[in-house]
C-alpha cells in the first residue's frame, strides 16, 4: 500500500497524497498487484474523477458536493428541508463517501462493484449512489 501511494504523489504531484486515496489503494491491492492498482487509482484520480477532486484544496470535491446539493434540493424536497430542520449540512456526511468511494463505508463486496461502476459510467455514480442511500432513509 505504501509503495503504491509514495508512486502515486510522485506521479500527480499537484494531488501528492490525500488520506482518502489509501482507502482506494488499499481496496484496489485485494484484487490485484501493486502496478495494476497504481494504474487503476492514477486512471480514477485523472480520468474519472473531476478535475481537483483530490487537490490540496478540494475543489473539484466541493462543487460536486454543491452540485449534489442543488439535486437534493430539487429533487428530495423533504430530505432537503428535514436536513435543514436538523441543522445537517450534506457535505459533512457525503464528503467520506465522496473522497474514499464508498470503500469506508460498504463491505468489500459492495465497494468494489462501486468502483467496477466508476470505470464503467464515471463518477456520476456517486451522485446516484448517494441519492438512492438518502431516498431509502
Amino acid at each position: 500500500l505504501r509503495r503504491v501511494l509514495v508512486a502515486f504523489a510522485a506521479f500527480d504531484s499537484n494531488v501528492g497524497y490525500c488520506q482518502s486515496l489509501n482507502f482506494i489503494a488499499a481496496t484496489l491491492l485485494l484484487c490485484m498487484n501493486e502496478e495494476e492498482a497504481f494504474w487503476c487509482l492514477a486512471s480514477i484520480v485523472t480520468s474519472f474523477m473531476p478535475p481537483g477532486y483530490y487537490a490540496k484544496d478540494l475543489s473539484g470535491s466541493v462543487a460536486d458536493q454543491q452540485a449534489l446539493q442543488q439535486i437534493i434540493e430539487k429533487s428530495l424536497p423533504k430530505v432537503h428541508a428535514h436536513l435543514n430542520m436538523l441543522g445537517a449540512q450534506l457535505p459533512v456526511i457525503i464528503t467520506d463517501w465522496y473522497l474514499c468511494m464508498f470503500t469506508t463505508s460498504f463491505p468489500t463486496s459492495l465497494a468494489l462493484r462501486v468502483l467496477d461502476v466508476v470505470f464503467s459510467e464515471g463518477s456520476q455514480i456517486l451522485h446516484r449512489l448517494t441519492i438512492a442511500l438518502i431516498s431509502l432513509h
